[in-house]
């Protein structure tokens, strides 16, 4: 994670701001092409994002230790579902409130959430993440789901996406396959990072700036402090 409090991500701002550097965090879900081609259909007003539903789910929190303690790495939310976290503000826009509940069931460490967020887009979205570290590795890991004007759009990892239209019992559906591309390029890294060699050649600001990081990071803690209020909502400021 590019920080794991508040604090250090106020500081991680500042140090970028004032040394002028190209910083780019490495959220690279936003360049999955299957949530590229779901953000084209939420873009193009096809898909409007009323209801949006994330899975996210780990086999352990074993591989590495470290992952789940949150004195050392920010723990499970910051290992793996800052990213889901991320990829919402960029799908849906700015949110409003968040709320979270958090078990530790397998681990002394928490490992299970829940967290629901209220968005200020024109959809006033509603959307929520549920994340487990102890599930097993079953297919698909990473699930996202989201449902518009009888319309809805599921994905599957970085495999697959369904999106699927109308009020027939049979509906119209389109499906599109990412089974083909090699792994770095479904996952992202490659064009996060010829995005991010581009912008230190040419001077200019990397697609995922230390403002996001910082977002990123305030949307984490405001997960922890409204598990640790049971459930309370959190108000999202900046």
């Amino acid at each position: 994670p590019p920080a794991i409090s508040l604090e250090e991500a106020e500081k991680l701002v500042k140090a970028v701001e004032k040394a002028g550097l190209i910083y780019q965090v490495g959220f690279n879900r936003r360049f999955w092409p299957v949530y590229k081609r779901l953000k084209g259909l939420v873009d193009s007003k096809r898909l409007r994002p009323f209801v949006v539903g994330i899975k996210m789910v780990r086999g352990e929190m074993e591989r590495p230790p470290w992952t789940k303690v949150r004195e050392v790495a920010g723990g499970f939310l910051y290992d793996s579902v800052i990213h889901m976290l991320d990829l919402s503000r960029w799908l849906v826009g700015k949110p409003e409130t968040i709320r979270c509940l958090a078990r530790r069931n397998i681990y002394p460490h928490p490992d299970g959430f829940v967290i629901m967020m209220e968005f200020s887009n024109e959809e006033r979205t509603i959307l929520s993440i549920t994340s487990a570290g102890h599930a097993s590795w079953v297919y698909p890991f990473e699930r996202v789901e989201v449902y518009g004007d009888h319309c809805s759009a599921i994905t599957e990892e970085s495999l697959r996406l369904t999106f699927a239209w109308g009020k027939e019992d049979i509906p119209n559906v389109e499906v599109y396959q990412f089974t083909k591309l090699p792994e770095h390029v479904a996952w992202g890294f490659k064009e996060e990072d010829d995005l991010f060699v581009e912008a230190v050649d040419k001077g200019v600001a990397p697609p995922v700036t230390v403002e996001d990081a910082y977002k990123a990071v305030k949307l984490v803690e405001a997960c922890y402090t409204s598990a640790e209020k049971n459930g309370e909502p959190i108000e999202i400021t900046r």
